[in-house]
């Protein structure tokens, strides 16, 4: 296992298509691909062919409301049901996230990246 202390492009960009586990300032432990970074973002899982990733920068998305069902929805809820594709518990319940579809994540929200060599 390696530490990247610079987690930016140049530091990267020798480790792209290795298995990696980060280390979030929440305290989540996400493992995947890493496949690059643009836009002050993190991609993981991202295959040749490249699909957009899906963004997990923990950001409110605007709601409707629905009969009987709150509109209040914290951002971490919304960011797990993205990543999990269903209404579960955070990430951080669980334990550890393996995604197997592309995500994106802020740089701002990485405390910790190691390549598991």
């Amino acid at each position: 296992m390696k530490r990247i202390h610079n987690i930016c492009e140049e530091e990267c960009k020798p480790h792209y298509g290795k298995p990696v586990v980060l280390l979030l300032r929440d305290g989540t432990e996400v493992y995947g691909t890493l496949s690059r970074i643009q836009g002050g973002q993190l991609i993981l899982n991202e295959t040749a062919g490249g699909g957009p990733a899906e963004d997990l920068t923990l950001s409110r998305k605007k709601t409707k409301a629905r009969k009987g069902s709150s509109a209040k929805t914290s951002a971490k809820a919304d960011a797990a049901t993205r990543a999990f594709g269903g209404p579960y518990p955070g990430p951080s319940t669980f334990g550890p996230v393996y995604p197997f579809a592309p995500i994106a994540l802020d740089l701002a929200l990485i405390a910790l990246l190691f390549v598991l060599i």
